[in-house]
């Protein structure tokens, strides 16, 4: 299980909405991925490369710059891209 700082999350978080600033879906895409790494769930691994996520419907899946998800493959962004690229940022502003 990945510990996640909320206040540094929500930081984070903010930064990458004003990146998607006027893009409804990535914005969206964002708050999926913070509800995603801020709920607890035990079953994500991080290792800078990639995030490994075991979702409510039993699939695991592997994000960086793309997911095997639904949303990926119909070319729209997806909370685990978008979880992916918070917690590169989050660590990135660790050091």
């Amino acid at each position: 299980m990945i510990q996640i700082d909320e206040t540094k999350l929500n930081e984070v978080v903010e930064m990458a909405l004003g990146k998607v600033k006027g893009d409804s879906r990535w914005t969206n895409a964002v708050l999926r991925g913070e509800k995603l790494l801020s709920d607890g769930n035990p079953y994500l691994h991080f290792d800078g490369e990639r995030l490994l996520v075991l979702s409510e419907s039993g699939q695991i899946y592997t994000a960086n710059g793309v997911c095997q998800c639904k949303a990926f493959k119909e070319k729209m962004p997806c909370k685990h891209r978008a979880a992916f690229r918070l917690l590169q940022h989050y660590f990135e502003t660790s050091h």
